[in-house]
Formats: structure tokens, C-alpha cells, sequence
């Protein structure tokens, strides 16, 4: 199993990819056969390349900012908060969503779960 120290490096590692502008490596952190699903609800993405798209239409957003808030991890499973601050069209937004990862003995991402409500969890910023 991973240790704690690995998952939250990880966990660390993913948030500030994010706002990196590239994709590839925040893929590089899941297993082959890796499923995210974000929000939850939506159709779980699974496969290198959809997940390379699906984290592609975030590198393209204006001046990505992200930060983790707080983490915890228990066994194979990492819980936390960042706060994720983009824009697109001259338009500003801030989002805070909880995220579950669960992870591999080699500390590689099996599954991530997005949990916010896209209708009500972002929120305009000047």
C-alpha cells in the first residue's frame, strides 16, 4: 500500500499541475486504467487519451490559479479541497470542489470523483 507521505505528495502534485497548463503530466499521475469522474454524476472518463482531452480543456483557460485548501488520507483513499481560480472570454471564476482519489500500492491514481455542482459552486470573481 502507499503511504500517506506518497498520496498526499501525489494529492500536492495534482493541484499544481492544474494550474501548469499541462495535461499530460497530471495523466502521468493516474493508472492506465484510471476513471475520473468530474462532477460527480457525469460519465466516468477512463482511458490515457480522454483523460488527456478532458484535462487539455482546462490547460487552455486564462490564468490558472490553484491551491490546496486541506487534505486527509486513510488507507488507499485521499480526501481534499483546493480552490481552483481561471477564466475564459474575459470572464473570471473561482471553484472550491472535494475531491475523492483512491490510490494504487504505487501510489498512481486508480479513481477521482469531482464533488460540486457546476449549477451552483462557481462563482464570479473581478
Amino acid at each position: 500500500m502507499a503511504s500517506v507521505e506518497q498520496i498526499k505528495s501525489v494529492v500536492a502534485r495534482y493541484v499544481e499541475l492544474l494550474a501548469a497548463h499541462q495535461p499530460e503530466k497530471i495523466v502521468d499521475l493516474f493508472t492506465d486504467d484510471a476513471t475520473v469522474e468530474d462532477p460527480v454524476g457525469t460519465e466516468p472518463k477512463t482511458g490515457r487519451q480522454t483523460l488527456v482531452d478532458f484535462y487539455t480543456v482546462l490547460a487552455r483557460m486564462e490564468d490558472i490559479s490553484a491551491e490546496l485548501l486541506w487534505s486527509k488520507v486513510a488507507a488507499d483513499t485521499a480526501v481534499f479541497s483546493f480552490r481552483l481560480r481561471t477564466g475564459a472570454g474575459g470572464h473570471r471564476f473561482e471553484l472550491s470542489p472535494v475531491d475523492i482519489m483512491r490510490f494504487d500500492d504505487d501510489a498512481k491514481i486508480v479513481s477521482l470523483r469531482a464533488v460540486f455542482d457546476p449549477a451552483t459552486d462557481i462563482t464570479p470573481i473581478s
